[in-house]
């Protein structure tokens, strides 16, 4: 079964990037509804959770580097 779950998580990875902010609100939007619904576990919802969460992290490490939340609050 976890060897699923992976096979799930890769493929789910292998269908989602985030290259531009556009993308990135899109990613935000689509895992609001499983922190309001949590998926199975090794399901498929939970695998696109998994890559949507992994692709979020990987995207704000990028472009979010050292900000805090308040200096994202103070930004113009």
């Amino acid at each position: 079964m976890a060897a699923d779950f992976l096979y799930l998580y890769a493929d789910a990875m292998d269908k989602f990037s985030i290259n531009t902010e556009a993308d990135y609100a899109a990613a935000l939007r689509e895992v609001e509804a499983y922190f309001r619904q949590e998926p199975d576990p090794e399901s498929p919802d939970a695998a696109r959770f998994d890559a949507l969460a992994a692709a979020i992290e990987a995207y704000e490490a990028l472009f979010w580097q050292g900000e805090t939340i308040q200096e994202m609050r103070d930004a113009p």
